[in-house]
């Protein structure tokens, strides 16, 4: 279907060429700032033009708006005109990543049936060039973060999928609480707040020796919620794994960098928390800058045994990028089996050139018992 999913308003606003411009903003030699443009109004809306355009507007329901601008007047012009309606009353799916300062129109496109969405008020990761890691206090477009969930609350309370690409300041994800049907989570960390990290998801850009423990989030509680996904440093990812009061949690993904204490302390709640549930594991671990060059390779009972308490997995998927390598057994492997029984779906990926000698591929055997 040609319009069910649509990537900004060109070909949507295309339908009254009459009553909206695409203008060319900036890139000039007395202007600052790189060329831009925006939608603005120059005309009349014509009625049977805005017939037209609400017609197709009803065969939306995957809508991205990453790029598109619309003036301030136009987009007060806009919300006027549909006088409380949602501009797609079938939209399911909304991504929405620009500044909090241009954002005004993300009202017209709430519609009751929306399921998921994705916010980035941070433009879409370029935060980490700014100054908004050095910050201590939440930033504007923090504060925005619990304005929309509000304003999606009041339009569309059905969502059961949340992305947030935030700071974690708890006046960002605050709100969250009120969502009674939310079933999956994912919290991004950009730039964690001063107080609690310097790192970021590139935590060696900062190359900080030492990253103080993060603050605590606030506790988050949902019966419904049956999916978390946490990317970010690793003081918060642990933060959010322990503000999380979620009983029937059964998808889990993590992505964070650590070393070995980290690493403990993360398995650690997640059996604690989600062992009697959890059906699908998936974790990314990068090396932690304290990770040693040149040692003995992991035994993996150490760093993984915590999770045979996880007797209901179906799926494990684990991608390590440490520096040192992990020498996995045949007794590792009959160990897995029997704290796994319900496994179907097993990955363990390492980054190491060789193979390792001490796991021929016949231990695998044991899972087929």
């Amino acid at each position: 279907m040609l319009w069910e999913e649509q990537k900004g308003l060109d070909r949507l606003l295309g339908l009254l060429p009459a009553s909206f411009k695409k203008i060319t903003i900036g890139g000039e030699e007395d202007t600052a700032g790189p060329e831009t443009t925006s939608f603005t109004l120059c005309g009349a809306i014509l009625d049977d033009q805005w017939a037209r355009l609400e017609y197709y507007a009803r065969w939306i329901r995957v809508y991205h708006n990453e790029e598109d601008s619309v003036d301030s007047l136009a987009a007060a012009f806009l919300i006027q005109k549909l006088n409380g309606r949602t501009l797609f009353p079938r939209l399911k799916h909304l991504l929405w990543r620009r500044p909090s300062d241009t954002s005004s129109l993300l009202v017209i496109f709430l519609s009751p049936v929306l399921r998921s969405v994705h916010l980035d008020f941070l433009d879409g990761g370029k935060a980490l060039f700014s100054n908004h890691h050095l910050r201590n206090d939440p930033t504007a477009a923090e504060y925005a973060y619990g304005t929309a969930l509000q304003i999606i609350h009041s339009h569309a309370p059905m969502v059961d999928y949340i992305e947030l690409c935030t700071s974690a300041f708890s006046c960002s994800i605050d709100y969250l609480r009120h969502f009674n049907n939310l079933l999956l989570y994912t919290l991004a960390t950009l730039a964690p707040p001063c107080g609690s990290s310097k790192s970021t998801l590139h935590v060696v850009l900062f190359d900080e020796p030492e990253e103080p423990a993060a603050g605590p989030f606030p506790e988050f509680s949902s019966t419904t919620l049956r999916a978390l996904k946490f990317n970010g440093s690793p003081q918060m990812v642990i933060a959010a794994l322990d503000a999380v009061r979620s009983p029937n949690i059964t998808h889990l993904k993590l992505t964070f960098d650590a070393n070995e204490v980290i690493w403990k302390q993360c398995t650690a709640l997640v059996t604690s928390r989600f062992a009697a549930t959890m059906r699908e594991l998936k974790l990314t671990v990068d090396y932690a800058l304290r990770d040693p060059a040149d040692t003995a390779p992991y035994a993996f009972d150490t760093w993984f045994s915590p999770l045979y308490a996880c007797c209901r997995l179906h799926t494990l998927k684990i991608l390590s990028r440490f520096t040192v390598p992990f020498a996995i057994t045949p007794r590792d492997v009959r160990d897995m089996a029997r704290a796994w029984p319900r496994l179907d779906a097993l990955s363990i990926l390492v980054d190491q050139d060789d193979p390792d000698p001490g796991l021929p591929i016949t231990a695998l055997e044991a899972f087929a018992k």
